[in-house]
């Protein structure tokens, strides 16, 4: 899922602009200074989907807020898979995009302030899609995130609880296992929960595309 790094190229290009003076457009702002913002961005995203399988969300409550629907079209030209979520059904990006999340929550408490219930309801589903996606890239076994880095005391101590569970070993055990595995909590469980060394479990973790389960089944 690489919204987050379009949202920091974005980002980039409207500061470019405005070093150099250029209006940079509010949500219903200049389409030609949205489309020079876009023409920058084309060239990262094009590396982008050549490298990755990308996909590009964009979040627009009304569903025809200028700049995301500007960057959707270039996320599509440039190849990605594109994805709307928005809050009114039959909206201008729904034509854009390849897939289309409408949240309808109805009128705003307060008429236009869509941070009420559209960006409460919208970072909700944002929340459901970078949870999946995690599932799907292997980051989880069972309910425990298994692809922390320990980079702090508190850290080291919850890799150690999560291998404990996610292997029913004991805290003494996971030590001994994450001590081998260089702190790699993925590693470390596939040694206990399959008995095998640490090379052993290194190579089926990477014949399984990092997925904790299809090494311990395989």
């Amino acid at each position: 899922m690489i919204n987050p790094l379009l949202a920091l190229v974005v980002s980039k290009r409207r500061e470019d602009l405005r070093r150099k003076e250029v209006p940079v457009p509010t949500a219903a702002g200049s389409t030609d200074v949205i489309f020079l913002v876009l023409r920058r961005m084309r060239p990262p995203l094009l590396w982008l989907v050549g490298v990755f399988t990308v996909s590009v969300v964009g979040l627009s409550a009304s569903g025809r807020t200028p700049f995301t629907c500007g960057a959707l079209e270039a996320a599509r030209a440039a190849g990605a898979t594109t994805i709307a979520v928005v809050s009114v059904t039959d909206s201008p990006l729904a034509a854009l995009v390849d897939h289309e999340i409408v949240v309808d929550v109805g009128p705003e408490v307060i008429a236009g302030s869509t941070r009420l219930k559209a960006g409460t309801a919208q970072k909700l589903v944002l929340n459901m899609i970078s949870t999946i996606a995690m599932v799907r890239l292997g980051k989880t076994y069972g309910n425990q995130m298994v692809d922390v880095v320990a980079t702090n005391d508190k850290l080291r101590a919850r890799i150690r609880r999560i291998v404990a569970v996610a292997a029913n070993a004991s805290d003494a055990q996971a030590d001994e296992a994450l001590a081998e595995a260089d702190g790699d909590a993925r590693v470390a469980i596939v040694m206990l929960g399959g008995g095998v060394d640490v090379v052993t479990a290194r190579a089926r973790l990477a014949t399984a595309g990092g997925n904790i389960r299809k090494a311990l089944a395989g």
